[in-house]
């Protein structure tokens, strides 16, 4: 039986290593900008204007991937960053996790890509 949880193991930490291997692609949501103008327009722009930097409920997001850091935080801007912050909210919005599928998160940051 030691020779099986030995074998078992050892499989087992092979493939956990294999997944970090250079090369080893993570499959992501593919992302579609019309999809994420549809979601912009639904769930964002009640608060966020895509055509101005003026501030409604926050702050306007034209040029928000252009212009280095984010606005209510200061972070840069990443798709990571953006992505926390419509996951998770903070300063006053709404966390969205859980409403919006992966895919349309990456499609809204395809979106804002494009402001």
């Amino acid at each position: 039986m030691t020779k099986h949880v030995i074998s078992i193991t050892v499989a087992a930490i092979a493939l956990g290593a294999a997944t970090l291997l250079p090369g080893k692609t993570v499959a992501r949501p593919v992302a579609d900008v019309a999809e994420g103008k549809a979601v912009f327009n639904a769930s964002c722009e009640q608060c966020h204007s895509a055509t101005s930097k003026d501030v409604k409920v926050g702050p306007g997001l034209l040029g928000l991937f252009k212009g280095g850091k984010l606005p209510a935080s200061g972070k840069p801007v990443t798709d990571a960053n953006v992505r926390a912050r419509i996951l998770s909210g903070g300063g006053g919005m709404p966390a969205f996790k859980g409403s919006l599928s992966d895919a349309q998160v990456a499609s809204v940051i395809a979106y804002l890509r494009t402001l």
